[in-house]
């Protein structure tokens, strides 16, 4: 009788449920995820829910994507908008990271230890900038890709589910379904390539022709793509792929410089070395989706708010997904490597853990203003940001938003700076924005991080709140609060 070999622990239920909860984890403490955009997001959730309007309103408004709004909407009326926005962002970074370990599965038949260096990229920064949206799109696809591999021999049947997930996809951002589709047809070009006839591979021509034939589930909402294609950044396509190279070396860009450096130059070693050490073997479908997201990010324009970052790192996730050990490895060298990626990932955790909770704490401390603005004050909000970017980018673009959930009449925050910027022309500085201010149409100036204030340009005005950084200032014709 044949006695079952057991699982490696890497495998088991529990070691893929703990890594689930640590990809969960670093949003767990913050009430509300800090991520850049999600204020302006919470503001037009509310108004639809004020409004009584469903998600379908804003789904079918020509070339915008739902993102997360389905979700967020019809969770709202059950347990809140904020506790609903906050577990759908929760959702992305889990459904991201089930989504690899699943693909690892179907690619190499078990879950290869390798597989959880990769989970960290969910938290990649398209999505740290709160474009919720295209994250759950892109985690979504991978899924899609490891759900196309599971029905490999089932042919009409996947033709048939594939038809509506696609479009499903598409609803979600029309970036993911793209990134689908590359990524399916990279893997079935390969695949085609790989068949022999009489000891003759495909030529690249009939193996394109079947991988675009196996491909027409997934092209419908490709009549629809045209609405949304994006026009690109100031400078056109040049421009935008000028950026594109720091977006992969950027891929875990968080908070730590040297952290986020270190993760992505091991995690380059990793892949390097995978096709150094005749140790490593690689799927040749993942590896060619990889290459195949590459050319996406080099093609596509950066789109509104660079949702194309987002296809940086799903290009290393796949790289990483795609390297398995031979067979011929002792299991005491792969579970060495597992408990390496294992640490790699409690390190990034505890790291996105650390960098959401204190960037909640500055978000409380910009946020203690709201506190001395009465309800129906008119206040103008200016942002403070510095020319040149730091590494960890500024999440307080938005911010000023959240006054709007307090009955508080804001103008859209303006960014500003000290001084003039030669590469951000478009950026006022705050002397600028003072200047131009019509005043008699505010009774509150608000200031976060404004840097250095001419008094000058301030005029008659009464200092309201002050925490050392953050000022707010009373106008002098400032109406009585309603």
């Amino acid at each position: 009788m044949l006695t079952a070999v057991p699982r490696p622990w890497w495998e088991t239920r529990w070691c893929i449920a703990l890594a689930l909860v640590l990809a969960a984890a670093p949003l767990l403490w913050p009430p509300i995820p800090p991520l850049t955009d999600l204020p302006a997001a919470l503001v037009r959730y509310r108004g639809m829910l004020d409004a009584g309007a469903g998600p379908g309103a804003w789904c079918l408004a020509p070339g915008r994507p739902c993102g997360a709004d389905l979700l967020v909407m019809g969770l709202a009326p059950l347990i809140g908008l904020v506790p609903a926005v906050k577990l759908a962002a929760v959702s992305v970074a889990v459904i991201a990271a089930a989504g690899m370990l699943w693909l690892s599965r179907e690619a190499h038949g078990r879950v290869q230890p390798v597989a959880y260096l990769a989970l960290p990229f969910a938290y990649h920064p398209a999505f740290l900038h709160g474009r919720v949206d295209v994250a759950l799109a892109m985690a979504l696809a991978l899924n899609m890709v490891a759900l196309w591999m599971r029905l490999a021999r089932r042919r009409q049947t996947r033709a048939g589910v594939f038809v509506v997930l696609s479009a499903v996809v598409y609803a979600v951002h029309p970036l993911g379904w793209a990134s689908l589709g590359v990524m399916i047809f990279a893997a079935e070009l390969v695949r085609a390539r790989a068949v022999e006839r009489d000891t003759v591979r495909r030529g690249w021509a009939e193996s394109g022709w079947r991988a675009a034939v196996n491909c027409l589930p997934i092209a419908p909402p490709a009549l629809m793509l045209l609405a949304w294609w994006p026009g690109g950044v100031d400078g056109g396509w040049l421009a935008a792929l000028a950026l594109k190279p720091g977006w992969v070396l950027g891929a875990l860009r968080d908070r730590w410089r040297l952290l986020d450096w270190a993760s992505i130059v091991l995690v380059a070693l990793m892949i390097h070395r995978s096709y150094q050490d005749r140790r490593f073997i690689h799927a040749p479908m993942l590896a060619a989706a990889a290459l195949g997201l590459l050319v996406l990010l080099v093609a596509v324009p950066s789109g509104p708010g660079g949702a194309a970052m987002a296809t940086a790192p799903y290009a290393i996730v796949l790289a990483l997904l795609s390297i398995r050990f031979n067979a011929r490895v002792p299991q005491r060298r792969r579970a060495e490597l597992a408990w390496a990626a294992l640490a790699f990932l409690v390190v990034r955790t505890v790291a996105g853990t650390a960098s959401f909770a204190a960037e909640n704490r500055d978000w409380a401390r910009h946020l203690a203003a709201l506190d001395h603005v009465p309800r129906g004050a008119r206040v103008a909000a200016f942002v403070g940001q510095a020319c040149v970017q730091p590494w960890r980018t500024p999440r307080t673009e938005f911010l000023p938003d959240m006054a709007l959930l307090r009955g508080v009449a804001l103008d859209r925050a303006q960014i500003v700076t000290d001084a003039p910027c030669t590469d951000r022309p478009q950026v006022r500085t705050l002397a600028q924005a003072l200047t131009d201010l019509p005043r008699t149409q505010y009774d509150l100036i608000w200031l976060i991080t404004p840097g250095q204030i001419d008094p000058a340009r301030l005029g008659d005005v009464r200092l309201a709140w002050s925490d050392g950084r953050d000022v707010l200032f009373a106008l002098p014709h400032a109406r009585p609060p309603r």
